[in-house]
């Protein structure tokens, strides 16, 4: 064995038994993701002077190495390797004249002053030992899908908008004062629209709400971006139902819960006056 792709999300690792293999949905691949996702050849994992290469094959969502779009790359032990919307690290030994020359990859960091500290939840599925846990650079990273450099998403909320107070300020016209809220909750990157003119949609869709998986698109009026980042579940919890909310709530200016506006808006009568009943008495009839 030549080494193997380790799921991030959890899940037996897929063992590289040769030194070129094809990754792809059809079962004549040597390594089969049966993905709707992935394209049916998608790429070409290759094993040179003892070290990992791969190579797009024209896929259609691509591949990632470390978050970053390319069509090849070299693979060091412990890149991540995006297949579409799907993730590994890559686990090998180095051997040879060429141990040398490779160098475990620096985790990026940001200057101190940009640093977060982040809080894990108390409950749910515990992190992987490869996802860094404390003080983190980024979070993730919002990639503008016409080109430029990505967004790193540096707290756990972040409000998107094109007034100066935003975390993230936008300075589009079409995008409001401040348009929609990312949320990093459950292990994975949340958003919800803050009653925005021209709303949010994530992979087209109009949502109100809505978890992110990495790879989907999330436009913010006309502005699209890739999410990308590594969640700390294999899969997020049940949305919540937006209509539920009110209208204020949806719009983030009140939480459930808030008795003090509710205590300032006009009260229905509980109950009716009774209204007097009227009987015939059938024994006067004569």
């Amino acid at each position: 064995m030549h080494g193997q792709l380790v799921p991030c999300g959890g899940g037996d690792a897929i063992p590289l038994l040769k030194p070129r293999l094809v990754v792809g949905r059809t079962p004549d691949c040597d390594v089969r993701l049966p993905l709707g996702t992935v394209s049916s050849k998608h790429c070409l994992l290759e094993l040179r002077d003892g070290v990992w290469h791969v190579r797009d094959l024209a896929s259609r969502n691509g591949i990632r190495i470390d978050g970053v779009r390319c069509e090849e790359g070299r693979l060091d032990p412990g890149s991540v390797l995006w297949i579409a919307t799907s993730r590994y690290q890559v686990e090998y030994v180095v051997k040879g004249a060429t141990a040398a020359a490779v160098t475990p990859k620096p985790a990026p960091r940001l200057p101190e002053s940009q640093t977060t500290q982040v809080e894990m939840p108390a409950a749910g599925p515990a992190p992987s030992r490869r996802v860094p846990v404390g003080r983190v650079a980024v979070l993730g990273e919002l990639i503008p899908c016409g080109g430029g450099a990505p967004i790193p998403l540096t707290k756990p909320r972040l409000v998107i908008g094109r007034s100066p107070a935003c975390d993230i300020t936008l300075d589009s016209p079409l995008v409001s004062g401040k348009h929609c809220q990312l949320d990093f909750k459950e292990g994975f990157w949340h958003v919800r629209d803050l009653g925005s003119r021209n709303g949010i949609r994530v992979d087209g869709i109009v949502q109100l709400a809505k978890y992110l998986k990495p790879g989907e698109i999330l436009s913010i009026a006309r502005l699209r971006y890739e999410i990308a980042y590594t969640p700390l579940a294999d899969e997020p919890p049940p949305e919540e139902n937006p209509f539920a909310l009110g209208l204020l709530e949806k719009a983030g200016l009140v939480h459930r819960g808030a008795t003090d506006l509710q205590a300032r808006l006009p009260r229905v009568a509980e109950e009716e006056p009774q209204r007097k009943k009227w009987s015939i008495d059938e024994t006067d009839v004569s």
